[in-house]
């Protein structure tokens, strides 16, 4: 009969094999193709869309389930792809969101590959049935202008009802920043038939107005109803503003970085910054990086590498911006902090990785603790056991 220890060896085996089958697979099963979501519900309509199943060197198997399945069809599976036939009834159905669930399902092969080795994808597609009460969805596009240009604005109509609507046309309001009303401009007026989109035009003269961030609000009126989209756009001059930057710097080489955003619609070209420090010397020079063009309203990064020689503390330096032959500057306050040496890392790494590793045998120890113990038990269970079923089979 096999001992206690090589029992408890061998229960240990088997928790750790079980725990490896419980790992999932570095693979699942893919499934692909064009975006169906959300279809709009038209009586009579008939969609096909292809789909292709990646990631498997299983037999897979394809369904479809929830609403409006009935309508549904798959053709079958070849070579891992197949299509999806959607064929909408003549009549129109009650108004809401309906879903459906296409899924494509790994199937076990007659040697199984192992435990939990099978896998599946599914993709949930909308359907929405709009009404014949007049709905529309409407949003306002604001392109950024030049100081005293002139925006133009875009009102984007979507109709979502299944009637057609008479009469579509904005307002559209320009307030600044402490929400004050600067003007108004009205667009054209067109139709919008059932299920159709179209587009308004409107334009609004920037003279007088300052470079700042301003706001435009269109109130969209439709047969007598009311929707409101919002849009922001900035007046810009030559100018680049300073976005973020590099705040905390290590001693010795250091990489700093200066994101900023060019303030107009034209281009900027080298754009490239001075990191100085005029505390310690007159304008002392840390960094001068790289240059770089911006195209029309872009953000870019300005990098470069310094060398830090400064003791660990606050300092307050001046980032000088410098573009198009123009420089502005800007206060630039930063911390310098001691640099963390490799062989630290590399310790505290190797620290880690040690107390994972006897957090792992004490785990391992606990568990053959407990299994010696049960095989203890048992055993003395069968000895106690066996002297009464003696004596039992004397007295008869």
């Amino acid at each position: 009969m096999a001992s206690p220890l090589k029992r408890g060896f061998v229960c240990i085996l088997l928790v750790l094999f079980l725990l490896l089958l419980a790992i999932p697979p570095a693979l699942a099963i893919g499934l692909s193709g064009k975006s169906l979501s959300p279809i709009i519900y038209v009586p009579g309509k008939n969609i096909i869309n292809h789909y292709f199943v990646t990631d498997t060197s299983l037999p897979v198997q394809i369904s479809v389930g929830g609403d409006l399945s009935q309508y549904i069809t798959l053709t079958p599976l070849l070579n891992n792809e197949f299509d999806l036939i959607i064929q909408f009834p003549e009549e129109f159905i009650p108004v809401g969101t309906y879903s459906f669930s296409l899924s494509a399902t790994e199937i076990a092969q007659d040697v199984s590959p192992g435990i939990g080795s099978l896998t599946s994808v599914s993709k949930r597609i909308i359907v929405e049935a709009y009404s014949f009460d007049k709905e529309i969805t409407a949003s306002l596009s604001a392109p950024s202008v030049n100081e005293n240009g002139t925006v133009h604005f875009t009102v984007n109509v979507e109709s979502r009802t299944y009637s057609d609507i008479n009469s579509i046309n904005a307002k559209i309001v320009i307030t600044d920043a402490e929400n004050a009303t600067l003007g108004e401009v009205r667009t054209n007026t067109k139709a919008l038939p059932a299920l159709a989109v179209e587009t308004l035009a409107a334009s609004f003269n920037t003279t007088g107005l300052r470079p700042s961030q301003y706001h435009a609000r269109a109130y969209v009126q439709f047969d007598g109803r009311q929707k409101i989209a919002d849009a922001t756009f900035r007046i810009g001059t030559m100018d680049l503003l300073l976005l973020n930057y590099t705040a905390v710097l290590e001693q010795g080489f250091s990489t700093f970085q200066a994101m900023v955003f060019n303030n107009w619609g034209n281009e900027l070209r080298n754009v490239y910054a001075k990191l100085l420090l005029p505390e310690l010397s007159e304008n002392q020079l840390l960094l001068q990086t790289p240059s770089i063009d911006l195209g029309p309203w872009q953000e870019g990064v300005l990098e470069g590498i310094t060398k830090i020689d400064l003791p660990e503390g606050e300092y307050n330096g001046i980032l000088q911006l410098l573009f198009e032959g123009e420089q502005k500057e800007e206060p630039l306050p930063f911390t310098v902090v001691q640099v963390i040496s490799p062989e630290k890392i590399k310790a505290d790494i190797e620290l880690s990785r040690r107390n994972m590793i006897i957090q792992l045998l004490a785990i391992g120890v606990l568990v053959l603790i407990v299994c010696v113990l049960f095989l203890l038990k048992r055993t003395s269970q069968r000895k106690l056991t066996l002297p009464l079923a003696q004596a039992h089979r004397e007295e008869l």
